[in-house]
């Protein structure tokens, strides 16, 4: 039976026996996520771990039990483990992969990303590896509590990948032909998605936050796609997902009061703004020429600059 959050799988395992967190720093922003590592799905830890490199940040949630390792799994739009939530929350765009049962050799793409699917796709028939998209809506990654969704771009995709072609990265030694032509193509499919985000920076950094355990490690990245959608862009700011990737409205921002007209008419009006602005000059010390006038005529009240 699968739990439903991080907070009853720690009443049901121990960690560092049942089950370890491994994670790794990253330069580019982007983050290659295996939640359901270890025996939960088997070799998705280590292909996730090898695509990630030097470049890129890493996570992988590992089950180590003897057997039974499917009752650590955790449903990727309620996955709640602290360090996986916070690398993901500060990333800029999530790769998440995951296991299916079979071993037909087919590779099904997901996420809310599309265009980053598509690279994905191409890269992966061009290697001459069998791609289908997700039939059903619930395993399709759409949703914006998913995992591959939590980054700051507000999208991800997500791979769900045949157990024979886990296999071949993860097996120890050498690996075979099938596993590097894998790796090959989803690396190169990465480094797409890491080309386009960072020519959308236009040459902006910024810090970003992997923890792992207590302690948090920093790196630089290049800040990428604008926001996700309408909802963004209209002041709506996706918040830490604490509550699966509900939008929630931005903080309100003080606002800002324009000065008061200088040129006004009435001498009134003149006075009360000479007297609501006291660090102006009195234009009345100062003849000046205003600019409504013909020239060599004054204007004494004028506050024209």
């Amino acid at each position: 039976m699968a739990c439903r959050s991080y907070c009853e799988l720690k009443s049901l395992a121990q960690r560092g026996r049942d089950y370890r967190v491994t994670t790794r720093k990253g330069q580019t922003g982007l983050i290659v996520m295996a939640p359901h590592g270890g025996g939960i799905e088997p070799g998705t830890d280590a292909l996730a771990l090898a695509l990630a490199g030097r470049r890129h940040a890493f996570y992988g949630f590992v089950g180590r039990m003897p057997r039974g390792n499917a009752s650590l799994h955790i449903p990727s739009h309620r996955f709640d483990e602290p360090a996986a939530r916070r690398m993901a929350h500060t990333a800029l765009w999530v790769l998440t992969l995951h296991g299916r049962r079979g071993t037909d050799g087919i590779i099904r793409v997901g996420g809310r990303d599309c265009e980053g699917g598509r690279d994905f796709q191409r890269c992966l028939r061009q290697a001459g590896f069998k791609v289908r998209h997700y039939g059903r809506k619930a395993l399709a990654g759409r949703h914006p509590g998913n995992l591959c969704n939590r980054g700051r771009s507000g999208r991800g995709v997500q791979l769900e990948i045949a157990r024979d072609l886990r296999a071949a990265v993860s097996q120890p030694g050498e690996r075979p032909a099938t596993g590097r032509r894998l790796l090959r193509s989803l690396t190169r499919a990465l480094g797409k998605i890491h080309a386009r985000t960072a020519a959308a920076a236009g040459g902006r950094h910024g810090k970003v936050v992997f923890g792992s355990g207590g302690n948090d490690d920093t790196a630089s990245f290049s800040l990428g796609s604008p926001e996700p959608d309408r909802r963004a862009r209209k002041g709506y700011l996706f918040p830490g997902h604490a509550d699966a990737g509900r939008l929630m409205p931005a903080a309100p921002q003080k606002a800002f009061t324009s000065p008061p007209n200088r040129v006004t008419n009435g001498k009134s009006a003149r006075r009360s703004t000479l007297r609501s602005r006291p660090d102006l000059p009195d234009p009345r010390l100062q003849e000046r020429t205003c600019h409504g006038l013909r020239p060599g005529k004054t204007h004494a009240a004028c506050l024209c600059r």
